[in-house]
């Protein structure tokens, strides 16, 4: 009888050492998911901050384009831009109609060029 109380009680210790680790690491992923989700939301703030700097950075280059002496092929005129905003719009919904108008604007450029180079 003595036995089988110290076997119980050395059972009910090993039981309750593992409930109290189960509960340390419950909490330890809790924490560590919370943690991630904070993460993943700061890549995206700063993913959108990078693409409206990236736009703003190439429609200056736009509006800053000599018109009067268009030194690249038409066709081949702004082509890493363009590249990139449809990138930027593919993936990030936020920045879809700013990088659109950008695009837009690179386009119309290439028509004008496009038709005053045939007069």
């Amino acid at each position: 009888m003595k036995k089988s109380l110290v076997i119980f009680l050395f059972l009910a210790s090993c039981t309750a050492g593992k409930k109290s680790n189960i509960d340390t690491l419950s909490h330890q992923l809790e924490a560590a998911e919370q943690a991630l989700f904070l993460a993943s939301e700061k890549v995206a703030v700063l993913r959108i901050r990078l693409y409206q700097e990236q736009i703003a950075a190439i429609r200056k280059k736009i509006e800053s384009f000599d018109l009067n002496n268009p030194s690249e092929d038409l066709s081949s005129l702004f082509q890493e831009e363009r590249k990139a905003l449809t990138a930027m719009m593919e993936k990030e919904r936020q920045v879809k109609k700013e990088a659109q108008e950008v695009l837009d604007l690179i386009l119309r450029l290439i028509t004008v060029l496009n038709s005053e180079q045939r007069f």
